[in-house]
């Protein structure tokens, strides 16, 4: 079913009972929007057919993940279950909001951080995932492992940055959350200064739609 744009609407999950006799069943609801899991304990007197299953669900304009409302059912006294597992699924009918990314710092020197911001054209009710990967720049010498603060490298590849190599070659990915309500987030990848001579050095950063982001590292001014 379709989530629908406004309103509090209520379904019911059927769950079917046959036989005349009585007893008890466990009933456990997971609402993955909520990330919970609730239970009670159901008594059948004999004759029962249904067990009323209630889920709410409330409509709006803001884009989220599809909702999953599964209820498990566990037979504790004078019962068996058969088809154990059911529920109702909630289709997200909102468009994800449109994103854009924007320089913060993209041209700095050793020492300090390349940062971006990543702006949605409108809130959402859930997290909004992004993820930039490590490319080879169209010109000029790549940015490396050793260029990078090591801590940060290796929470990102799960590698060391030794041996030096291009941050295109060690399959970084630099990821960004948007968390649910807000407009913005920032992402940053912060570099280390060295005693080096070296010329400008590059980092490519291709996301997932959308142009590449370059970022420019230099010496400091003498």
């Amino acid at each position: 079913m379709d989530e629908g744009d406004s309103g509090v609407r209520t379904y019911r999950v059927p769950v079917t009972v046959s036989g005349w006799g009585g007893g008890q069943v466990r009933l456990y609801l997971y609402d993955s929007t909520a990330f919970e899991v609730t239970s009670r304990v159901v008594t059948l007197t004999p004759g029962t057919r249904t067990i009323d299953i209630p889920v709410e669900v409330r409509g709006n304009t803001r884009f989220n993940y599809d909702a999953y409302h599964v209820v498990a059912a566990k037979a504790l006294r004078g019962v068996a279950v058969g088809a154990y597992e059911g529920g109702l699924i909630v289709l997200n009918d909102d468009p994800m909001p449109a994103i854009s990314v924007a320089p913060v710092a993209d041209r700095v020197t050793e020492g300090a951080s390349l940062t971006w911001r990543v702006t949605l054209s409108e809130p959402a009710d859930a997290d909004i995932f992004g993820y930039f990967a490590a490319t080879p720049p169209a010109s000029g010498p790549e940015l490396s492992s050793t260029d990078v603060d090591p801590e940060w490298f290796e929470q990102q590849t799960f590698e060391s940055p030794l041996p030096s190599r291009p941050l295109s070659s060690a399959n970084l990915y630099v990821f960004v959350i948007v968390p649910a309500g807000e407009l913005t987030a920032e992402f940053s990848v912060p570099t280390i200064a060295d005693a080096l001579a070296e010329p400008p050095e590059y980092l490519r950063l291709q996301p997932e739609s959308g142009p590449d982001l370059v970022g420019t590292v230099t010496d400091p001014t003498p």
